[in-house]
């Protein structure tokens, strides 16, 4: 019984990830690329993965790490890129 519940979820689970991994595989094959171009290995690719959640960021701060730019400016300009969330955010106030 568990068995089956565990291989229908998964099934479920599957058929609803395919589409964002199809929709998502080329932009993160042209990021490694690009931090493959600028210098970086595979590991700075997987550690910026993990700490920056706006894509858009990550591609920016390709060029932000090769032009030495302050901590600070960098903080404040991923606060502005993801403070997008927030405006989206605000429009399911009502739902919840």
């Amino acid at each position: 019984m568990q068995k089956n519940i565990i291989k229908n979820s998964f099934k479920y689970s599957l058929e609803r990830s395919v589409p964002i991994l199809i929709g998502f595989f080329p932009v993160g094959t042209v990021y490694g690329l690009m931090m493959s171009a600028a210098g970086y290995n595979f590991l700075w690719s997987a550690a910026e993965s993990l700490f920056v959640y706006a894509g858009s960021l990550q591609m920016l701060m390709i060029s932000f790490f090769r032009s030495d730019m302050s901590i600070l400016t960098i903080a404040v300009t991923a606060l502005f890129m993801n403070s997008r969330q927030s405006f989206y955010a605000l429009t399911f106030l009502s739902d919840f």
